[in-house]
């Protein structure tokens, strides 16, 4: 494996010849931060709160394709909410409720990752059936559409698995 150091949040790793991205757990956290105060947590005093990666038991991601980060109150061990970010594309999502994240600072994420990687845009639709979920609910009411996306990809759907 060869590690390309590159001017950007996305990390390369070349595998043979299949390129792979990986975002970093301090990019990770920051968008996590992001995501929290976007969903109005109360964030002043962070030492009442911490995010911490989340794996499976057997230590690899929850979600083929994603990085994930969970949202604690310092005095609790479980999660208040798990953020997964898809590593392609930039897209948050929490696989547990259901949610897309279209908040104006993580739409500037996402394109920054569609940017420096390549990749395409995908649909909530997709990105639903990746993780498990009937159909994400997508916040806020009113998100933010960027120039690669058309108008019917952002539509709001139900948070029914």
């Amino acid at each position: 494996m060869a590690l390309l150091a590159v001017p950007s949040i996305l990390s390369i790793c070349l595998y043979s010849q299949k390129v792979a991205y990986f975002i970093p757990t301090s990019e990770a956290v920051r968008i996590g931060w992001m995501a929290a105060r976007d969903e109005g947590y109360a964030l002043q005093k962070q030492s009442e709160w911490y995010l911490d990666e989340l794996r499976a038991k057997d230590g690899k991601e929850p979600y083929d394709g994603y990085t994930s980060i969970a949202l604690y109150r310092a005095d609790s061990a479980s999660p208040i909410r798990s953020y997964a970010i898809r590593i392609e594309t930039g897209d948050v999502i929490d696989p547990e409720d259901c949610l897309l994240f279209r908040y104006a600072d993580l739409m500037a994420f996402r394109s920054k990752i569609t940017r420096d990687s390549g990749a395409k845009v995908v649909t909530p639709s997709d990105i639903a059936s990746e993780v498990g979920c009937k159909t994400l609910k997508i916040l806020p009411a009113n998100p933010v559409k960027t120039k690669r996306e058309s108008p019917s990809s952002n539509a709001v759907e139900t948070n029914k698995r």
